[in-house]
């Protein structure tokens, strides 16, 4: 699909414990996320062959859920945990045709003592972290965001980046307010419908946190509203909202798609986008997607993975405390401050974030 293709590009972002993020890299990213809001990250700690184990193992975990199969839950004499907190792990949605649990990583161990489904989402949930800490580095350089180091006598040492390890550790900026790893997955799986009829399958909304880190099996329907570029534009005027449209995200396999949260929106004073997306069905409006190949989709489950990047409960007090500089704006800091507390609404992290996901967190 050009158009999908063009709006949501394929980057591959290194391990930045073993190559520091490049200029190149960094660029093409945050570029993504000022235009579109969404790419698609290849990373080398994420194999197409374990996706699709933790995509299993999310399905395993959804379909015993709701039959409170003793074998995959614990029940031992210690826990306190019954059939019914089990089962109400798993939300069927109100409106939207789904079932999903939210988990934090105490929570797969509180929930799921199946050895294989156990094993798999804490090693999926631990890989992410470390892609998240890379997409943050490379977000950072790429909006030339830097930590200074002060000497003893309080002078400022930026170092050259053309120093691999210096660059690394002044891209620490994003990572570092959120490295309490206050991350949370959703593991999601819409029923199949069968039905021409079938409209959105998850209603449109932009995402709360920092960032989204999505895994999905493959099966078509994301969206995103953005503009088509299949439109002439030779007068130079900006694209104005009747040239929106519903964008088809492409599925590549291995690959996360990414999208940036309200909160990161709201802390870059709205440089980079929190974007509408759904997971469209046959008969939702103005969908550049197939028609086929919605009807194709909704005959089948379709189960994705959200791993929702939210920062550290104590991110004010953090930036306050922190020292750090713009090569090019002394005041990005407080810029970031005042877009990041326009963001907040006067809540905090835990509140803003209850807020928005609805009271779960």
């Amino acid at each position: 699909i050009p158009l999908a293709t063009m709006v949501v590009p394929l980057i591959k972002v290194p391990d930045t414990e073993i190559e520091p993020p490049s200029k190149e890299t960094s660029h093409q990213l945050v570029r993504a996320l000022q235009t579109s809001g969404f790419l698609l990250v290849q990373s080398p700690l994420l194999t197409p062959q374990f996706q699709l184990e933790a995509i299993e193992a999310a399905n395993t975990f959804l379909d015993c859920a709701g039959k409170c199969n003793h074998h995959l839950y614990n029940h031992d004499d210690n826990s306190q945990q019954s059939n019914n907190d089990v089962e109400n792990a798993v939300i069927s949605h109100p409106t939207d045709p789904k079932v999903y649990a939210m988990l934090s990583y105490d929570d797969i161990n509180k929930y799921i003592s199946h050895q294989g489904a156990n094993r798999t989402l804490k090693k999926y949930m631990d890989i992410l972290r470390r892609i998240k800490v890379d997409i943050l580095r490379h977000i950072a350089f790429g909006l030339d965001i830097v930590t200074v180091d002060n000497d003893q006598d309080g002078n400022s040492n930026d170092n050259n980046d053309d120093d691999d390890e210096n660059r690394n550790s002044h891209c620490n900026f994003l990572s570092n307010l959120h490295s309490d790893n206050n991350d949370t997955l959703r593991l999601i799986s819409y029923y199949p419908t069968n039905s021409a009829e079938t409209g959105n399958r998850c209603k449109e909304h932009s995402d709360y946190g920092t960032l989204t880190l999505l895994s999905t099996d493959g099966t078509s329907g994301l969206e995103l509203f953005d503009f088509d570029d299949n439109g002439d534009d030779d007068d130079g005027e900006q694209k104005n909202q009747q040239q929106r449209c519903w964008v088809p995200v492409p599925h590549v396999e291995g690959a996360l798609v990414v999208n940036v949260g309200s909160l990161l929106s709201g802390w870059t004073g709205g440089l980079l986008k929190a974007t509408l997306h759904r997971v469209a069905g046959p008969a939702s409006l103005n969908s550049r997607s197939s028609r086929e190949v919605l009807l194709r989709a909704v005959q089948h489950r379709r189960t994705s993975i959200a791993f929702f990047v939210d920062p550290n409960e104590d991110l004010p007090s953090s930036l306050l405390d922190g020292n750090v500089s713009n090569r090019n704006d002394e005041d990005k800091r407080n810029q970031a401050m005042r877009g990041l507390q326009d963001a907040l609404g006067g809540m905090s992290i835990s509140e803003y974030i209850k807020w928005r996901s609805g009271g779960s967190g």
